[in-house]
Formats: structure tokens, sequence, C-alpha cells
């Protein structure tokens, strides 16, 4: 094979690779969660993007596409079909996991370094939906120090909301 072949070989290859396999750039917020939930937090997502927080909005069934981003939020309730509760009995210890199945309330969960050193692994999880996002209202504080951190932003006035 001649080099200009084998240089073409190698760039079509290169281009169906990259456009197949879904990537995060290290400093991207991967928001995992069902279309249900991510049209219920809509003016969440659309506050984050606001205040240019670099976000990627990906289903449940491709969260594993996204493990070493650095910086992941899971949201939803478990009993969502297609949703997260597969992802919560793989992250989540089992305490806490009877924690938000005891009661109507959700929670939110904190995971550091979870697959990767210095990554950032938020949950927010309910019994149902409705739940989770509360979960996210309630911990507005947390969730918004550690992004501001994160991505190095400053202000963000009307967090508060969400």
């Amino acid at each position: 094979m001649n080099s200009r072949r084998f240089t073409m070989v190698v760039a079509i290859f290169g281009v169906i690779f990259l456009s197949v396999v879904p990537f995060a750039l290290a400093d991207e917020l991967i928001v995992v969660g069902t279309e249900k939930t991510i049209q219920e937090s809509q003016p969440w997502v659309d506050f984050l993007k606001s205040n240019e927080v670099p976000m990627r909005v990906v289903s449940p069934e491709y969260y594993g596409n996204y493990k070493q981003a650095g910086f992941i939020i899971i949201m939803g309730g478990l009993d969502e079909p297609g949703g997260i509760k597969d992802i919560a009995e793989e992250v989540l210890g089992k305490e806490e996991l009877e924690s938000v199945t005891r009661g109507n309330t959700g929670r939110m969960f904190l995971k550091p370094d979870l697959w990767t050193s210095g990554q950032y692994v938020v949950l927010f999880v309910g019994p149902d939906g409705k739940a989770a996002i509360e979960a996210r209202k309630a911990n507005k504080e947390k969730w918004w120090d550690i992004i501001t951190e994160y991505f190095e932003i400053e202000g963000g006035g009307g967090f508060h909301t969400y």
C-alpha cells in the first residue's frame, strides 16, 4: 500500500472513530437523566447555560461513555423506566440507596474521585423524578458552589430558584 493510500485509510478511520465514539472535554459538565427529567429541569439547564457552564446532556443508557468526564451530574427518580436506577445501584452504597427508597424525599450525593482522580459525580436521586428535582433545589448552594469552583465561574445571580 502506498503512503498516500495509507494516509487516506487512516484519515477515514479517524473520522469514523470520532463520529461514532462520543467523548467529553475535561471541562464539560455531563448531565445524565431521562428525557422527562431533563424536560422538567429545563429552566435549570437554561440557567447553567446562561452562566456559561459547558455541558452535555446524555440519557442514562449512554452514561458509560462519559464515566471518565471530570464532572458528572446524574439525576432522576428510581421509578423512571430507562432511568438512573441501575446507575444509582452501581454508585451508591446500600444504606444510601435505602435512604432514598424508604421515604418520599430525594437526596443529593457527592461522590468525588468515583471513576477518576479529581472527578466530581453528583447524584440527585429520589423515589420519583419530582423528588430528585426537589433534592436539587434543596441543595442548590452546595452544587452551585462546586460548579462555580470547578468551572471558575463568577457571579451566577439567580441560582436560588433552581
